[in-house]
């Protein structure tokens, strides 16, 4: 699926049945946790074989088989789901702890794409195992309703074969988003060689990263971007393989007048990129490091 380490909006934990007390009604196959269980099962209520019970808070499974002289045999299994307010609800939009405490806010609720509008073709995205997904139909790119200035982004995602999209930062409403705003490259590209327009976290067209970290297709990728002004940093994989100032004049030289990065928007749209070819997108959150105020006066062009 696509929960992140240490993210899951569920969890699954195998407990080992650790006996009944005597006082256990066999006939109605209810067991009674022993003090071994971790102290957090003590405020769960007890389930019975195959019934659902905690209303939303954890589904538990358990089934005995009596053990010899009393219960003859005794073999358990105990899958438990759950979903524990503060810890790893959807609405907490599965960040971690530290995350919350720092300021981030999810971009994904993990169910749908609310807080999202698709340009053009709204059936080329979709959420699926829990996703943001670009089923390869297509389609326009996906944009988050917020607009923003400076912030750290962070997000995984996983390519397939031939997977082709980009992350768009401060993209505007009209005109490509990649030259509006700006594109980070990304390519089903394990192994290649870094370039600035065809490897994966490229400012697209104008700065290659210093080394292409991409994982194998199938496997998921983690990317960290802070922009603050001129300054563009990008952590890939755990590495910086970017760290800019958009204003260099080394940067943009040769770039046509309209394409300078110090010509293209200041606030702008987080935006997905449809290129017509499979990808997926998770755990995606931002850390608003300068709201833009409502009578913000670059705010008409983002309408």
């Amino acid at each position: 699926n696509c929960d992140g380490p240490g993210r899951s909006c569920q969890r699954s934990l195998h407990l080992p049945y650790t006996g009944r007390q005597k006082d256990t009604n066999s006939r109605k196959g209810i067991a009674t946790a022993s003090t071994v269980w971790p102290p957090f099962l003590w405020q769960l209520p007890v389930c019975q074989k195959d019934t659902n019970s905690l209303k939303g808070i954890a589904t538990a499974r358990i089934n005995i088989v009596e053990e010899t002289d009393m219960w003859k045999r005794l073999e358990s299994y105990c899958l438990l789901s759950v979903v524990l307010v503060g810890f790893l609800a959807l609405n907490a939009g599965c960040l971690t702890h530290e995350e919350e405490k720092q300021g981030f806010v999810s971009l994904f609720n993990g169910k749908d794409l609310t807080g999202w509008h698709v340009v053009t073709n709204p059936a080329s995205w979709e959420v699926r195992d829990g996703c943001i997904t670009c089923n390869g139909q297509e389609g326009g790119w996906l944009r988050s309703n917020r607009i923003y200035e400076d912030f750290i982004l962070r997000l995984e995602y996983r390519t397939q074969d031939h997977s082709n999209s980009g992350i768009f930062l401060r993209a505007l409403d009209y005109g490509d988003p990649a030259f509006t705003g700006m594109e980070l490259q990304i390519l089903d590209d394990y192994g290649r060689p870094p370039d600035k327009g065809n490897v994966s976290m490229a400012l697209y067209g104008v700065l290659a990263p210093s080394k292409n970290v991409s994982k194998p297709k199938g496997e998921w990728n983690t990317v960290e971007v802070t922009l603050i002004g001129q300054s563009l940093k990008v952590i890939h994989n755990g590495v910086k393989v970017i760290d800019a100032k958009l204003d260099d004049p080394e940067l943009n030289k040769d770039l046509p007048d309209d394409l300078k990065l110090t010509n293209r928007a200041k606030i702008g749209r987080i935006g997905l990129q449809n290129h017509k070819e499979f990808i997926q997108f998770r755990n995606i959150r931002i850390k608003d490091l300068k709201p833009v105020s409502i009578d913000h006066p670059a705010l008409k062009i983002c309408k």
